[in-house]
């Protein structure tokens, strides 16, 4: 039977906020020896992905097992893999406070990051 592919997650390097929140997960996963990858978005085959650049440009995204997650759903998907993050990933995964952290991320953290990035580009 083959080994299944570490969920890997996709983020945007030149984004300073992005680049420090993802190296500490880094971080945990080395020190925990965790099977989760990280991949730049300028190292990525986006095709695999099945996203463009600008896509990729305006969310964090997490692959596992052929599935694609995107915002809030691939935090929920890294956190569930950090010790520490479970019970965070948990408490966001709960409906009422899902559909508030969503709303958050969708309409004001991704687009305020990624016009952020827009300016400085």
């Amino acid at each position: 039977m083959a080994k299944r592919a570490a969920p890997t997650v996709l983020f945007n390097e030149s984004c300073l906020i992005c680049s420090a929140e993802i190296g500490h997960y880094k971080k945990i996963s080395a020190e925990q020896t965790l099977d989760l990858d990280f991949c730049a978005i300028t190292d990525a085959d986006l095709s695999e992905w099945g996203l463009t650049s600008t896509q990729a440009l305006q969310r964090l995204y997490l692959r596992k097992d052929d599935k694609v997650f995107s915002g809030v759903d691939a935090f929920l998907a890294i956190w569930g893999c950090l010790p520490g993050f479970r019970i965070l990933a948990k408490i966001i995964a709960l409906p009422i406070i899902y559909g508030g952290a969503v709303f958050i991320y969708d309409r004001i953290l991704a687009s305020l990051h990624y016009k952020w990035h827009q300016r400085r580009g």
